[in-house]
């Protein structure tokens, strides 16, 4: 188990800090290649996954890509904030610390967080699955990522248009490609790469998966699986919180009915409802240290909200994950 914190003021200074972290911890990490260190109980293995930047003059993006298959990414993007002059267009928020957190045991993962300034974060996480059954592979990529668009409006916490959290299906901020996924291989399960993303035409409040949706993976705040175990897991009198593990499923088809197929959960990492904790903080549970972040921003505020008085299209001045939050183990 291991923990690190840096100070940072780029997203480009995280990819080297991740593969030395990776090394250390016990990763194969070779040309900067992550993979892993005993896949099967047969050293290393599995996928291989590269850590890269990308800017342009708003974005700033951090991935985990497949270095076999492109299309296998997770993406965070750094916040974007309205300006305080009109026209109010928007402006890169640089990046303040990083925290790398992961594990070799019960299979090993890395979580990146990153903070912009305090109770303000980013998640991208790379690991495997502790599988529920008997299936081929487990990698497991997720992002969580904020308000990327100027928007008409204040979203909503819960607003699968302009949110992503880790391992959500059930959104429309990140493409496919880039949303993170999970990789079952197993013979009545087509396409072994299951994205983070439905192809439902449009969000929608409930875990109602398309019918012919062959390509998703779902199990992530927002999807419904879980969500009632984070709003209830608190307790003022017990002074206690519970960690919610994040139970994913994908679509398996009988005939022409289907059903939700239990995979298991990422490996590491918990749901927390933090109405109580504060954004950055560690806890422990049966001897083990967790740490624990906000999603995105702890805010008794639902809404992410842009400038008062404003119309039309705009970046935000804040966002919203609620009392959402995420507990690794280190």
């Amino acid at each position: 188990m291991a923990y690190q914190e840096y100070s940072i003021t780029t997203l480009d200074d995280v990819p080297a800090l991740v593969r030395s972290f990776a090394a250390n911890m016990g990763w194969n990490v070779v040309g900067g290649n992550l993979r892993h260190p005993n896949y099967d109980g047969a050293g290393p293995g599995g996928l291989a996954f590269e850590i890269y930047t990308v800017s342009n003059a708003l974005n700033h993006d951090l991935f985990f890509r497949c270095t076999t298959d492109p299309s296998r990414s997770a993406r965070i993007r750094g916040p974007i904030w309205s300006t305080t002059v009109a026209p109010f267009s928007g402006y890169k928020v640089a990046p303040t610390k990083l925290f790398l957190i992961g594990m070799l045991d019960p299979e090993p993962y890395i979580a990146v967080v990153v903070e912009f300034g305090y109770n303000l974060y980013r998640h991208l996480y790379l690991g495997y699955m502790e599988k529920q059954g008997t299936y081929g592979g487990g990698s497991v990529l997720g992002a969580c990522t904020g308000v990327e668009v100027s928007v008409n409006g204040t979203p909503h916490f819960k607003d699968k248009r302009y949110l992503h959290y880790l391992f959500q299906g059930h959104q429309r901020m990140t493409s496919a490609s880039e949303g993170g996924g999970v990789e079952v291989i197993q013979a009545d399960i087509p396409n072994p790469w299951r994205n983070f993303r439905d192809i439902n035409a449009a969000p929608i409040s409930t875990l109602m998966p398309n019918v012919n949706d062959n390509t998703c993976a779902y199990g992530g705040f927002g999807d419904d699986l879980n969500d009632n175990y984070v709003y209830k897991g608190k307790s003022s009198i017990a002074g206690a919180n519970v960690l919610v593990p994040i139970n994913c499923a994908v679509v398996r088809h009988i005939g022409t009915d289907f059903r939700l197929k239990p995979i298991g959960i990422p490996t590491g990492v918990r749901m927390i409802n933090i109405q109580e904790i504060e954004p950055q903080a560690q806890i422990e549970v049966g001897g083990d240290n967790w740490y624990v972040f906000a999603a995105i921003s702890k805010n008794a505020d639902v809404y992410g909200n842009r400038r008062p008085n404003e119309e039309g299209g705009r970046y935000r001045i804040s966002e919203s994950s609620y009392y959402l939050g995420y507990a690794y183990r280190g």
